[in-house]
């Protein structure tokens, strides 16, 4: 008898469990792809988040046995990487700056991804290649406005026609925009050319958008449902007020170059210490980003002089005529450059605006196996 009984469950699991053709992948509809959508479901998570409902977080297990049995993982192997511990293990931890480089923060608890309402916004995106992926889920920001009150304005190289007309079907409000020619003498002469020619383009494209963002389109920042709760947390009545421009902290801080706590803060590449290393790395000169990064909660403004990590907003109605400029103004820097960013910026606190780090942390993975060395270069002229 004993041995009977295992014999029963093994014969009642193959006659219930759903084989790969028994279950269909799930065929939605526009209205129910939008709804998971809404409730945190992207293109590197299955996972539903606080507040689903019975109803939706039936279909997310359906969704997730039709994906298992036909063998389609939702995790490609280039988003493999995890940019912070488990939340459990860093819970309560100090910031870690790990290789020397990025600052590594404990994760936020999840906040909810407010739509936003009578308010409309152009993605500004920029990439040295043209990425479907990624602009596809910058785009996915979109959900969460109004119809025709959100647009991507791009500047990556052209694909052709036929591969724009493609991705204007599924989304519709995208304006390409042709780079000008680059005649800059430094990197971020030329980025600065870049970003403007991107900036003044959008302007120029969609006049009455309330905010525009400027982010860059290489994966660093990783459009889910954390960065999308984050972003749109900063638009809410509670918080819209409180900025003109504004910067975020990241599961990952990177771009100590385009960060300046103080107006006199110097250009850190343009310093070096006796033995030749940039003060780029030194944690002392940056503590409006370690201090803000112990922060848990979302909801914290400190006004800076300048920082990116890859994503700024900027109000319509503060730009002005503030523009980027790679050209350094240190007197005491070694260097003729400066990020292209920190100009823009400083622009905006002279003017009398309110440029913001916000405590909540974006989604951002840099790898620095890649990108610190090709900065490096940059910055060395070593190739």
């Amino acid at each position: 008898m004993s041995s009977f009984i295992p014999l029963i469950t093994v014969f009642l699991f193959f006659m219930i469990a759903p084989s790969a053709d028994a279950v269909a992948p799930l065929a939605e509809s526009p209205k129910t792809q939008k709804a998971l959508m809404r409730h945190n479901i992207d293109e590197q998570s299955s996972v539903a988040t606080v507040g689903t409902s019975p109803e939706l977080a039936m279909l997310l297990d359906r969704r997730v046995l039709s994906e298992a049995a036909h063998g389609h993982s939702r995790h490609r192997a280039a988003h493999a990487h995890v940019s912070v511990p488990p939340a459990d293990a860093v819970k309560d931890s100090e910031p870690q700056l790990v290789n020397n480089k990025k600052l590594i923060s404990a994760q936020q608890p999840a906040i909810a991804e407010v739509p936003v309402s009578s308010k409309a916004i152009v993605i500004m995106g920029m990439d040295r290649q043209f990425q479907t992926d990624s602009i596809e889920a910058a785009a996915t920001l979109c959900n969460f406005f109004d119809e025709g009150r959100c647009a991507l304005s791009l500047m990556v190289p052209d694909p052709g026609q036929q591969v724009v007309d493609q991705l204007k079907t599924k989304i519709p409000y995208i304006h390409m925009l042709q780079q000008p020619s680059l005649s800059g003498v430094s990197r971020t002469d030329k980025l600065a050319t870049l970003r403007n020619a991107l900036l003044e383009g959008s302007l120029k494209q969609f006049p009455n958008f309330d905010y525009l963002l400027m982010t860059d389109l290489d994966h660093t920042i990783r459009w889910t449902a954390q960065t999308r709760s984050v972003i749109l947390n900063a638009m809410t009545p509670l918080n819209d007020g409180k900025w003109d421009g504004i910067s975020f902290l990241g599961s990952e801080y990177y771009d100590w170059w385009g960060a300046r706590c103080t107006s006199d803060a110097w250009n850190c590449w343009g310093h070096v210490d006796e033995n030749g290393k940039s003060s780029c790395f030194d944690m002392s000169h940056y503590s409006c980003v370690t201090d803000l990064s112990k922060e848990r909660g979302p909801n914290k403004f400190v006004p800076i002089s300048s920082a990116y990590n890859g994503l700024t907003i900027y109000k319509r109605q503060a730009i002005g005529s503030c523009r980027y400029n790679g050209l350094n103004t240190d007197p005491a820097s070694t260097r003729t450059d400066d990020c292209e960013l920190v100009q823009f910026h400083r622009c905006l606190n002279v003017a009398g605006k309110k440029f913001m780090l916000n405590s909540g942390k974006l989604d951002v993975h840099w790898d620095t196996s890649d990108q610190f060395l090709e900065l490096h270069a940059s910055q060395t002229g070593e190739q």
